[in-house]
């Protein structure tokens, strides 16, 4: 089917609403963590008594100190956007800064490739999560829970699995409510430190008529004992035929705790 111009047009740009979507979790995923785990809330036979729940306690709270460790934060940032069937693309190559309540500012390096792309995904990516984040740091921030903790999603463990040199608990992830920036899919923790190795999945919940899918996939380096965001890759799947894709890739990690002593591991 060919689609007209105009109508491709507002694709392009109806697709830009889901990546920001997707990428709330980056912003969220921390922010509410204070719910209790117990092991009454995770399902799965694999795990004697209440361990399962007990994982999940730990992984709440490393989550936390986590997220602490992130801010006051640089990296260098790599975002490339494209339509593969419209054989658009589009990059930024740029410095990406944390500050110390997670306020987040980009400076930008160069950017290349179609201007449709770099105008109405990527820059407005970096808009909505500058906006995002600085709304939340001011504790007023409008965006709706969507942590990954217990209040949120029905856990039930899988096992353990290898990831990138480590092990990690798989545990599979339900949402309780079909709403805006909640997945179904699945959550990786490090068996030695409890922090996020990867999440995976699909978003529950379209932000337009026009979108079939929305799939996901992030994963996270484990460096001087902080797991760092290194890759996030999303694919969205509209309902007129056309596939968009953005990939975001983190390296040189810096803050003040790494340049006291010498120490720049990759990522977030």
């Amino acid at each position: 089917m060919t689609v007209p111009r105009n109508l491709r047009t507002i694709q392009i740009r109806l697709l830009c609403t889901a990546v920001l979507i997707s990428f709330a979790l980056t912003l969220t995923a921390c922010e509410d963590t204070e719910a209790e785990a117990g092991s009454g809330r995770v399902s799965g036979a694999a795990l004697p008594g209440g361990q399962a729940g007990a994982i999940l306690e730990k992984f709440l709270e490393a989550s936390r100190l986590q997220q602490d460790r992130l801010h006051d934060s640089s990296m260098e940032v790599e975002i490339e956007g494209r339509f593969p069937k419209l054989k658009r693309e589009a990059s930024l190559r740029g410095v990406r800064k944390v500050g110390s309540q997670g306020e987040i500012t980009y400076d930008s390096i160069s950017t290349d490739g179609d201007s449709m792309i770099r105008k109405e995904v990527i820059a407005k990516y970096i808009t909505a999560e500058t906006e995002a984040s600085a709304s939340l740091a001011r504790g007023n921030g409008k965006l709706q829970p969507i942590g990954i903790n217990p209040d949120n999603y029905k856990f039930r463990y899988r096992g353990v699995f290898p990831f990138a040199g480590r092990q990690a608990y798989v545990f599979q992830v339900t949402p309780r409510q079909k709403r805006l920036g909640l997945f179904r899919g699945e959550v990786w923790i490090d068996t030695e430190t409890y922090q996020t190795l990867r999440e995976t999945g699909t978003l529950v919940k379209n932000p337009s008529i026009y979108l079939r899918k929305v799939q996901f996939d992030r994963t996270y380096e484990m460096l001087d004992g902080v797991a760092i965001p290194a890759q996030v890759s999303t694919k969205i799947d509209t309902r007129l035929g056309l596939l968009a894709e953005l990939d975001v890739r983190l390296r040189n990690f810096s803050n003040p705790l790494t340049a006291q002593s010498g120490f720049c591991p990759l990522g977030w």
